[in-house]
This record gives C-alpha cells, structure tokens and sequence, in this order.
C-alpha cells in the first residue's frame, strides 16, 4: 500500500481531538497573521485561528481525506507533499507551523529548510522528546518505547524520526540554519492522569488526583529545568537571525 493510501485510510478513521500542542500554538499567533500549515491534517488547529483570530491560513498535507476535512475547517487547503520545495513564494507568510510533523518525514530538515523559506517571522514547531525518562526505562527493559508515540506501538506507528530535544538544538547548530530560538513550551510527563483514567475506586481515585496537583506542578518545574529528560514534547519558535539568507537556505544539501 502506498503511502498516500494509509493515511487516507487513517484520516478516514479518525479527527484530530483538541490537543496542549494546540493551546500553546494558538497563543502565539497574533490575531489577522498569514499562516501556512504544513502538514495540516484535518485543520483543526487552522480552523480556530481562522474562526477567532481571524487569520488567513492555508493548509498543505499529502492526504487527500486530510484536506476534504481541512476545507471543511475554512483552509485554503492543496494537497501536495510537504518532503518536496512547496510551491510558495519566499516569505509569503508570516508563520509556518509544523505540529508533530517532522517525526513523520524521511528528510524533516528539509521539510523545516522549506518552511523557513516561505515565512517572514519563522517557523513554530512541536515534536515528542524521545529521551523523556519512561521511554528510557521501557528501553531498558527491552522494550521500544511508545510513551514518546503516544502509547502506539513501533509498528502501527508513523514516527519515522525519533529524537531528543537535546538531539532537535544540537542539529539546529551544527547545520547552521541561521536561526535561534525565541520561545519554548514543554509538556511535562505526567503517571497520575493515566492512572485515573483507570482506577474504579472512588476512595483511590481522589487520592490520585490529589497527588496528581502536586506531581504537575512539579513535573512543571523538572521540565522547565531538564526538558530532555522530563518533557514528553515541546513547542518551539524558531525566528531567523540577522545575517539569514535565504539563499544559502535555498542551496543546503546534506546526506539523509
């Protein structure tokens, strides 16, 4: 089966619920922006910054299901793949985002070269942190981790490219994309709200979520202060520096 073909039938089956990657995007976009959504999927996200900011937001996904349901969401949604040079103009928005999509790629630096190409400000991206400490002890124990996939199994997963936090500046770096980073989120890793989600006992279910306050609130701090080992994913603004250019950006090659 094709790739296309899969995530048709993934995007058959599913909507995209409202997720914290969602909430920490939305409040960086200043109302009335220009934005491009790579790898929109079904628009959600889109369609919110369209319906109360008041944006104008086209979306760009390889999925043909995907984009019948970013349309349906108010984008200006085009199919095509993200992993090739997207047809716009340079600095033609003011924002891209890329939402839990480079893990998906086979080249995401490439993908992330692009959307620096056509957005005036930056790029803002969210991905997992495949180094947040329970993936490290499901490694230990033998296993593959699917606490960075979301609980998904490595091969019903479409992660591709599993890295740290660590791993994402390190590569910033070393490439010298001409970029730096202005703003960061983390999700921190939380055991109480899984534990909920399967305690029948009233008496044990309000311990765990009083206990639950106090592990968020520290898990709050520990993620603030060491990402790599406590944010299960992050939301980061990539904004260019003064002496980027775009055409050097344009001529980058590296082996993938």
């Amino acid at each position: 089966m094709h790739r296309e073909e899969t995530l048709n039938l993934a995007w058959q089956k599913k909507d995209t619920p409202w997720v914290w990657e969602y909430d920490v995007i939305f409040d960086l976009i200043a109302p009335g922006s220009k934005i491009l959504d790579v790898g929109c999927g079904d628009g959600v996200l889109g369609g919110k910054l369209i319906e109360t900011k008041n944006c104008v937001v086209t979306g760009i996904d390889m999925s043909q299901e995907a984009i019948r349901k970013a349309r349906l969401n108010k984008l200006e949604a085009l199919i095509g793949d993200i992993e090739k040079p997207l047809d716009f103009a340079d600095e033609s928005f003011d924002y891209a985002i890329l939402c839990n999509v480079l893990e998906h790629l086979v080249d995401p630096l490439a993908t992330l070269k692009e959307s620096l190409r056509v957005s005036r400000e930056g790029v803002i991206i969210s991905v997992p942190n495949f180094a947040v400490f329970p993936a490290r002890v499901e490694l230990a124990l033998g296993r593959f981790p699917r606490t960075p996939l979301f609980r998904l199994k490595w091969y019903n997963s479409q992660h591709i490219r599993l890295f740290s936090y660590k791993d994402f500046k390190c590569a910033l770096n070393e490439l010298h994309f001409g970029v730096h980073l202005v703003k960061e989120e983390f999700q921190p890793f939380c055991v109480a709200p899984m534990l909920a989600n399967r305690l029948q006992n009233p008496l044990a279910l309000f311990w765990v979520r009083v206990l639950g306050k106090v592990e968020d609130f520290s898990m709050r701090i520990l993620a603030r202060l060491l990402p790599n080992l406590f944010a299960l994913s992050y939301v980061a603004v990539l904004e260019k520096d003064k002496d980027f250019s775009i055409d050097k950006i344009k001529g980058y090659d590296y082996d993938v």
